[in-house]
Parts: structure tokens; sequence; C-alpha cells
């Protein structure tokens, strides 16, 4: 009987310089640890962590998207410890991606038309850049960037059932309501008793609260007893009303309008809600009697001051877009520009005059008509597709219909913020032109981090 020959296998050396260099510098590496520790331990302590929620975001793309949701609505804290902090958060999640997009194959994202949408407007941005060459471009061009290279994650996200539309909705839905909750506890200590909390300005903050509302309706479970997405409704609204904002009142008026049109909330649940602003506001004004009566006499004290800068400032940014109406003045023009182009200054200026406090009227002035013809095709094509999933009345349909409501919402009140660098946009435009494709899937396994 023959045996089977086994090969005789040659032990490969380990080179010198690995035996000897790798437990040298891994000694080195604890001792200067050590060291460091023992000098700023909360330094040291704040690095490692760091270093390993860095690490894990970078390999789970899940975790990198969901952090990065619940970190912008609290950017205004995360600014104060660290000024680039969504920034770098950003760029985490860029790269996240980058890294599992190089093990998986495509899923065909050059066809969907949002994605291809987000792709021309950076071109005709790069190119007004180029042909216009204003102060302080660069900073402005990787900010459009940052987002639009958001918005692109998002949605090979959504494609690739990384993360579920619900999913995304539920880590909004909750960072908004413990951002309104933090803010509405903030207020009394506020220098403009304002709720803004979390972000700085009361306006911006009204904005990024607007469309938890009517995803935290698509969230809800019709019943006899209220569910923890009503409760996040009413303090979202709740929050929202203290800012005082009245472009987020009249957005939220008409997404209110659209969700009981698309049937997404009865009438009596909007009673429901009425009564429970009512019943917060009576708790209010009776336990902060002198805070509800500041914020009012304020806001009434800086109305009509307010009006006349934002006239200011619409006047310039339209001066602006008529100047070169075609490509506009470059990214960041208008912050250093528009004073020249104003046919008037007001008599006392309040606050930073740095934006158009128009969405439209800015990238309208930045990035000329062809500029705002891409912005808003942008928005019509995630519109679109909401509306479609809606109708289609698929599994996708109800957070459909909050999408829908909540870019309505959100375009209005975009008539009176500037907007095209706040998540909220970008992150209904992806849902938007996503659920489309996602309308005919049943329930399916779904991955939840990259392989």
């Amino acid at each position: 009987m023959s045996h089977p020959v086994i090969p005789h296998i040659v032990p490969v050396p380990v080179p010198w310089t690995s035996r000897v260099l790798l437990p040298v510098a891994l000694v080195l590496t604890g001792i200067v640890l050590g060291l460091a520790t023992g000098h700023a331990p909360m330094m040291v302590g704040a690095g490692l962590l760091g270093l390993t929620a860095t690490g894990l975001m970078l390999l789970r793309l899940d975790v990198a998207v969901m952090v990065f949701v619940v970190a912008s609505l609290f950017e205004g804290y995360l600014s104060q410890v660290e000024p680039m902090a969504t920034k770098l958060l950003s760029a985490v999640v860029v790269g996240s991606w980058v890294l599992m997009r190089c093990r998986r194959e495509s899923v065909g994202m050059h066809r969907v038309p949002v994605v291809l949408a987000g792709i021309a407007l950076w071109w005709v941005l790069l190119v007004s850049t180029l042909v216009n060459a204003p102060v302080g471009a660069a900073g402005i061009l990787l900010r459009w960037a940052g987002f639009l290279a958001v918005m692109v994650v998002l949605v090979d996200v959504l494609l690739r059932r990384i993360l579920r539309p619900e999913d995304l909705a539920r880590t909004y839905v909750l960072a908004a309501t413990a951002a309104a909750a933090v803010g509405l506890l903030a207020m009394s200590t506020a220098e403009d008793p304002r709720a803004a909390g979390p972000i700085a300005d009361a306006n911006d903050f009204a904005f990024y609260l607007l469309p938890a509302l009517p995803l935290a309706m698509a969230l809800r479970r019709p019943g006899p007893v209220p569910s923890r997405w009503d409760l996040a409704a009413a303090v979202v609204t709740v929050g929202m009303v203290a800012t005082v904002s009245r472009g987020a009142m009249l957005g939220l008026g008409v997404m209110l309008v659209v969700a009981l049109l698309s049937r997404q909330v009865r009438l009596r649940d909007l009673v429901g809600l009425a009564g429970v602003l009512l019943a917060a506001a009576s708790v209010l004004a009776v336990w902060q009697r002198e805070l509800v009566m500041d914020s009012l006499t304020q806001k009434t004290a800086i109305a009509g001051q307010n009006v006349s800068e934002r006239f200011y400032l619409w006047d310039a940014a339209a001066r602006m877009v008529l100047d070169r109406p075609l490509l506009g003045h470059g990214p960041g023009s208008f912050a250093a520009e528009h004073a020249w182009f104003a046919s008037r200054l007001p008599v006392d200026t309040r606050n930073d005059l740095d934006v158009a406090h128009n969405t439209y009227l800015e990238v309208a002035a930045e990035a000329g008509f062809v500029g705002l013809a891409v912005f808003l095709v942008l928005l019509l094509v995630g519109l679109s597709g909401a509306w479609a999933a809606w109708r289609a009345g698929s599994r996708v349909g109800r957070i459909g219909a909050a999408v829908v409501a909540g870019l309505v919402g959100t375009s209005v009140a975009a008539c009176f913020v500037t907007e095209q660098f706040f998540l909220p946009l970008w992150l209904l435009v992806a849902l938007g032109g996503v659920l489309p494709r996602l309308a005919d899937d049943g329930p399916r396994p779904r991955t939840v981090g990259a392989p």
C-alpha cells in the first residue's frame, strides 16, 4: 500500500528587524502613553476614546451615519469643544463609505436622479468658482462638497439596505426630541429668551426641528394609547414654538396642511396636539412668567428691525443676481460683496449680515440662475420620489408622506432661512430620491454594517 507523500514545509525565517522593531515600538508606545497619562490623564483618555470611536465609525458605516445625524442636531455645543467637529465627522462618514465601497460592488448609484442632480450642482458651483474666483470661495465650496457627499452616502446606504428609511427617521426624531428638551431646559439661562440650545441661532434650531414632526407622525401607529412617537412630536412642537421663529411657524402651518391632505394625521390628532401645546404654554406661563414675557416683548421689539434687515439682504441678493445672472458671483461671494449692491444700509444692525436669510436668493446670487435651477431640480426630484412612494401605498408610503410634508415645510421656511448648509434638507432629499426604489421591497434580512 502506498502512502501519500506529505510535502515538507520549510518555515520562512522572520527578518530580525520585525522581531526587534515591533516589540521595541510597542514598549516605546506604552512608555509614551504612560507618561502622557500621568501628565494629562483627561486629555489622553479623551484622545483614546476619540480614536476608538473614529475607528468604530470607519469600520461601521451605519454607526458613522447615525452618529453624524445625532451630532448635527447638537452642532452648537460641539463647536464650543471643537469648531471643526461636525466637518470632521462628515469626513469620517465619507471615509467609512469609501472603505465600504472598496469592498463592495456598485449598486448603480450613477442612475439615481437625485445623485445626478447633485453632481450637476457641484459642477455648476465649481465653474462659477473658476469664473469668478471670489474671496473665501474655497471654504464655502468645501461646505457644499461636504453636504453633497453626505447626501450621496445616505443614498448609497439606503440602497444597500445598510440602514432602512425607518432607521434614519427614528434616529433623527429621537435626536431632535433630545435637542428640543435640552433647548427648553436651557431657555431660562440663555441671554436670548428663545429656545436655541444645541444650535446657536433660534431660527436655525427651528429649521432643524421642523422635519422631525412629520417623521414622528410617520413612525407612530394609530391606537387609543399615545405612543413614544406622540410624545416626541409634542416635545418637538413645543420646542419649535419656543423658538418664536416666524418662518418656522409658517413652514409648520403649511406642513400640517400637507399632512392632513395626505392623511398622515387626522384632524382629531391635530386637535390633541393643539391641546398639548396649550397645556405646555399654560404651565410655562405660570412656571416661567417673566421668561415668557421677556421673550414676547423682545421678539415684538426687534421684529420690525429684523424685517428691515431681511429686506435689505434680499434686495442686495437680487441685485447681485441681476448683475451676473448666469453663474452668479461665486460661492461665498454674498458675505463679502452684498454691501456693494445694497441700495441702503440698515440704520442699526443687530445680527451679522453675512447670509441672505433666503436660500433661493443666496444660491442665485452665488451660482446664478443656472445654479438655482439645478438646486430646485434637486429638491423637486426628492419631492417627486417621496410623492411616488406615498401614492404607491408601499411599506415606505408613510415615510414618503412624511418626506413630502417635510420638504414642503422646509422649502417654505427656506424663504426666511439660509438652509443649504443644514442636514435636514439633504436628509430629506436623499430619502425622497431613494424611496421609489424601495417601494416594492418586502421585508428582508439586512446587513447592519459593512462586512
